[in-house]
């Protein structure tokens, strides 16, 4: 392949749509009206929280697309446009497990919840930002070798979704240029 020539200088970048959350517990969470003591409705709680949550989340595992350039020529290559991970050579770990779980919540009935019969400590906010981008790069110079095999894919099931850590030859690459969708706050009872 004339993009990985060894003679040139490439760059591998890990592209998809994915999500950033923050699981918070709430510093004060008012869920009664004021005047009338009734419960409001879960958009209607007013609350606080603090701020100094981690930040976790990646690119969605179905939408991962890699591409390898050669930034000399300017030839681009989508390298899972037409084979999968596995038949690339690239080590895909979490999967089997992810399908495990997707499979049980497809059969569990969730309950609908009663919130007169939790308390304020019961429920915990999901603050959600939905990404699109560039999930992590590499780059290649003049005399570096570049190896599909040493590409490696950890996926882990957060939130009803497929999340992925990736590293190259060992090393974690991190989100480089995402565009946000917006962010949601959603709150959940324990």
């Amino acid at each position: 392949m004339t993009i990985n020539n060894p003679e040139s200088y490439r760059t591998l970048t890990f592209e998809g749509v994915g999500t950033q959350f923050e699981c918070k517990r709430f510093t004060s969470l008012n869920r009664f009206d004021k005047k009338t003591g009734e419960l409001l409705e879960r958009d209607e709680w007013e609350y606080e929280y603090d701020e100094d949550e981690d930040i976790e989340g990646g690119v969605v595992y179905e939408y991962l697309k890699i591409y390898l350039k050669n930034n000399d020529t300017g030839e681009t290559v989508c390298l899972n446009e037409t084979k999968t991970f596995e038949e690339l050579g690239i080590e895909v770990l979490g999967l089997e497990n992810c399908l495990q779980e997707m499979d049980k919540e497809d059969e569990k009935i969730t309950e609908p919840v009663d919130d007169s019969q939790l308390k304020d400590e019961d429920y915990w906010l999901l603050k959600e930002e939905n990404l699109k981008g560039v999930w992590g790069n590499v780059d290649f110079y003049k005399g570096d070798e570049f190896e599909v095999e040493l590409i490696t894919i950890t996926v882990n099931r957060e939130g009803r979704e497929n999340l992925c850590r990736i590293e190259y030859d060992g090393e974690d690459l991190y989100p480089w240029e995402l565009n946000g969708g917006g962010v949601t706050e959603v709150i959940r009872p324990s």
